[in-house]
């Protein structure tokens, strides 16, 4: 289970970025910056998003091996515990989804 995926998911998601969209760097930044402990240099930034041409290329090559399924249903459970309380994770919540 890839927890990192889903949480940039989260923050593009908030962020509102299309996945099919140009992917501008500032956008890019912001987003990996808000995801919390992932911790990059500028310099990491720049040489991590100078490899994907797009937020979908980005999403395709971060997506852990797991079914497309199996990841819905993870991004659903984060999101009720979201709705629930932020940062609490309330596991008889969590087996509900």
């Amino acid at each position: 289970m890839n927890f990192a995926y889903i949480l940039i998911c989260r923050q593009f998601a908030k962020l509102n970025i299309d996945k099919k969209e140009d992917l501008s760097f500032d956008t890019f930044k912001e987003a990996m910056n808000c995801t919390g402990f992932i911790e990059l240099q500028d310099n990491e930034i720049v040489e991590l998003f100078e490899n994907f041409k797009s937020a979908n290329e980005f999403f395709g090559q971060l997506r852990p091996i797991m079914s497309r399924t199996r990841t819905n249903i993870l991004g659903k459970a984060f999101s009720k515990l979201d709705s629930v309380m932020i940062g609490y994770v309330d596991f008889e919540t969590f087996k509900k989804v």
